[in-house]
């Protein structure tokens, strides 16, 4: 190889240096433009998710959430109470101690009869 060459082939890498330099500059300078203006775009949009109610609150995933269960209707207590063998109609008239006595002796009731069958 030659000197010429040599030096064509220098001249020619530093004017590519050049370009290069030039085209980085460039891109990171719009490249800091993007992210500016992303950042100010996420802090308004956060903003007004706040006011317009886009933005809801996340629990946690380890805590499960609350499942609300309906109270039981009349008609769903009365054909629990058919099924276990209770006569509500009895039951009703009845003051609140009275129910639990009548509760406790049916129990001793049972205890005795299956006490007999054994």
């Amino acid at each position: 190889m030659d000197k010429e060459t040599v030096d064509r082939c220098r001249k020619e890498a530093d004017a590519a240096y050049l370009v290069y330099r030039e085209a980085k500059r460039v891109f990171e300078e719009a490249q800091f433009d993007y992210l500016k203006k992303v950042r100010r775009f996420r802090s308004f949009d956060y903003e007004l998710a706040l006011k317009d109610g886009r933005l809801k609150k996340i629990p946690p995933s380890g805590i499960p959430k609350e499942k609300k269960k309906q109270p039981l209707t009349i008609e769903q207590l009365k054909n629990i109470a058919e099924k276990l063998g209770i006569n509500l109609s009895a039951i009703t008239a009845k003051p609140d101690s009275e129910i639990t006595e009548n509760l406790e002796e049916n129990n001793v009731q049972e205890e005795e009869s299956t006490l007999e069958v054994s």
